[in-house]
């Protein structure tokens, strides 16, 4: 059972397929069990820069800049955007969405969360969305996982 206090709207927990082939970021938490893990592929299926320092900060200012510009540093249009919420929005999808970040502590979910809160902005739609993918067991789960992360988020 979920908490019954609705998701930010830039969130979103889904038993639906992932998207295949759609313009969304899309990743495996099988493989993002652990925060080098997931900063690693969110930097791959973003196209962040070669420079990216795979941290949380590091993170926080790629998503500032891609949601800000939807263009990559070379001044082509991303790919990632071209299918978002809004013109310009960036989209990131986790299949097994239960994995996520699953051999971390609590606060780790709750960074992620609060790191894409901050790249999704205040404006509707939001500059950015996660929504992540699970199967009908594991949806009161990972909502609740989801639920305690922003929680800890709040403190």
């Amino acid at each position: 059972m979920s908490s019954g206090r609705p998701l930010p709207s830039w969130l979103g927990i889904t038993t639906g397929p992932a998207p295949g082939d759609s313009a969304a970021a899309t990743l495996d938490g099988h493989a993002c069990r652990t925060t080098p893990a997931l900063l690693r592929h969110l930097a791959s299926a973003l196209r962040l820069p070669a420079y990216f320092g795979g941290n949380w900060d590091a993170l926080t200012d790629s998503l500032r800049d891609i949601t800000s510009n939807p263009h990559d540093v070379s001044g082509s249009s991303r790919d990632v955007t071209a299918a978002g919420p809004r013109p310009g929005a960036v989209a990131v999808a986790v299949r097994h969405a239960e994995h996520l970040l699953g051999d971390e502590p609590p606060d780790q979910l709750a960074t992620l969360l609060a790191v894409v809160a901050d790249a999704a902005g205040t404006s509707e739609p939001p500059a950015l969305t996660l929504t992540l993918h699970t199967d009908p067991a594991h949806r009161d789960s990972l909502r609740h996982r989801i639920d305690a992360a922003l929680a800890l988020q709040q403190r």
